[in-house]
């Protein structure tokens, strides 16, 4: 049987998941911050606060209540750990928001 190959938005839609793309937000210094190799407690405050405005709009309209926002950049410590537990299959009973 040949099945027509889908794109990472086909396969996602048909399985109900929403996948939205958003740019980096154009927030003064922002593009500096990201491109920096290792980002401090403060710096990674400003990251979340920037990206975390630019989804709220998101969260209002589907009704969600919270969101996790965790800045991940090539110096964070135990970083290939911490994509691993993001690369296996899982559930959650509500729906999961990840930026």
């Amino acid at each position: 049987m040949n099945r027509p190959i889908l794109s990472d938005l086909e396969f996602v839609a048909d399985l109900g998941v929403q996948w939205l793309r958003r740019p980096v937000p154009t927030t003064l210094g922002l593009a500096a911050l990201l491109a920096q190799d290792a980002l401090n407690a403060e710096e990674q405050a400003a990251v979340v606060q920037a990206v975390g405005a630019s989804v709220a709009d998101a969260c209002a309209t589907h009704g969600y209540h919270s969101m996790d926002l965790v800045v991940l950049h090539p110096a964070t410590p135990g970083l290939e750990a911490a994509l691993q537990r993001f690369d296996q299959p899982h559930t959650h009973a509500d729906d999961e928001v990840r930026y």
